[in-house]
C-alpha cells in the first residue's frame, strides 16, 4: 500500500495532472454549452429521430424524452477517447519517466521486489483512468442540471447504427457507455505502459498507443474479409459503436470482444512485468 500510495502522490502532484483534469472539466462543459444552446437538430437527425419513434410504437416501449438531465453524460462518453490519450500519457511516463529522471534507483534500492514496484506503477495508472472517468461523468451530469435542470430520464434510449436500431433502458446505456469506453481505454493504457517499461521512452510509449488508438479501427476494417481477421485484438476495438447499434468488423459478440482484449492485456503485462524483472534498469 506504501508503494500504491507514492506513486498516486507522485502522479498527482504533476501539474500535467492537474491540466488534464482541467481540460476534461472544460470540455465536458462546453460540450454541453455547445449542443444545448448552439446545435440545433440537422434534417438527417430528424429522420433518425422518426425512425426510432417507429421504433418504440413498433416495439412497445417507451422512448426517454429528447431533453433530460442525462443528455450530457450519455452525449459526452465520446470524451473518454480524450481520458484515453490522457491515460496513455500518465502510463507511459510512470516508468520512463523515472529512468529519464534518475530516480528509478531510488525505488530500486527498497528491499522491495521488481514485480511489486511495477505493480504499484500499473495499479496507480488505473487509478488515474478510474479518477479521470468519474471526474467527466461527474461534471456532465452537473453540466446536465444546469442546461436541462432536474429532469431525470425513464424509459428507452433508443439508438441508430449502420442500418440498425437497438433499444437500451436509459441508465443502463449509459452505465454502458462508459463501461466499454473504459475497457478500450485500459487496453491503450496496458500498450503504452508496456512500451514505456520495455524501451524505457515516453514518446514511444505516448505516439506509438495514440497512432493505434486513431488508425487501428480502420486498419481492422481493411483485413476483416481474412480468416485471421478475429486474432487481431483492434477487431475488436469497436465496442462502443457496437453497443450503439453499429454490427462490428467481424460479427462477434462483445462479450467475446472483451475477452479477446483481456487476453492481450494479460500478454502485455507479462511483456512488461518479464522485461522489468530482469533487464538492468540503471543503465
Amino acid at each position: 500500500m506504501n508503494l500504491l500510495r507514492n506513486e498516486c502522490m507522485k502522479l498527482f502532484k504533476k501539474k500535467s495532472t492537474w491540466v488534464m483534469g482541467a481540460l476534461i472539466v472544460l470540455l465536458a462543459v462546453g460540450v454541453t454549452a455547445l449542443f444545448a444552446l448552439v446545435v440545433g437538430p440537422s434534417p438527417a437527425a430528424e429522420e433518425m429521430e422518426a425512425a426510432e419513434a417507429a421504433y418504440a410504437e413498433a416495439e412497445g416501449i417507451t422512448q426517454a424524452e429528447d431533453e433530460h438531465t442525462l443528455v450530457p453524460v450519455i452525449e459526452n462518453a465520446g470524451l473518454m477517447s480524450v481520458v484515453t490519450m490522457f491515460t496513455v500519457i500518465a502510463a507511459a511516463g510512470i516508468t520512463a519517466g523515472e529512468h529519464a529522471a534518475g530516480t528509478i534507483k531510488l525505488l530500486l534500492i527498497r528491499p522491495v521486489a521488481r514485480w511489486q514496484i511495477l505493480l504499484s506503477k500499473l495499479a496507480a495508472v488505473f487509478l488515474f483512468a478510474a479518477a479521470v472517468t468519474v471526474l467527466l461523468f461527474i461534471v456532465s451530469f452537473f453540466a446536465g442540471i444546469l442546461f436541462y435542470g432536474w429532469n431525470m430520464p425513464s424509459g428507452y434510449y433508443i439508438v441508430s447504427g449502420m442500418g440498425d436500431i437497438a433499444a437500451h433502458p436509459v441508465y443502463s446505456y449509459a452505465a454502458g457507455l462508459y463501461g466499454l469506453w473504459f475497457v478500450e481505454l485500459l487496453l491503450f493504457a496496458v500498450i503504452a505502459f508496456m512500451i514505456g517499461t520495455v524501451f524505457k521512452s515516453t514518446p514511444l510509449g505516448v505516439g506509438i498507443p495514440l497512432v493505434l488508438l486513431f488508425t487501428g479501427s480502420q486498419a481492422a476494417f481493411l483485413i476483416a474479409d481474412y480468416s485471421w481477421a478475429g486474432a487481431v485484438v483492434f477487431s475488436h476495438t469497436d465496442l462502443v459503436s457496437r453497443f450503439m447499434g453499429s454490427p462490428g468488423v467481424i460479427g462477434v459478440s462483445i462479450a467475446v470482444s472483451i475477452v479477446v482484449i483481456a487476453l492481450y492485456a494479460a500478454v502485455f503485462l507479462l511483456i512488461s512485468f518479464w522485461r522489468f524483472t530482469v533487464q538492468d534498469v540503471l543503465d
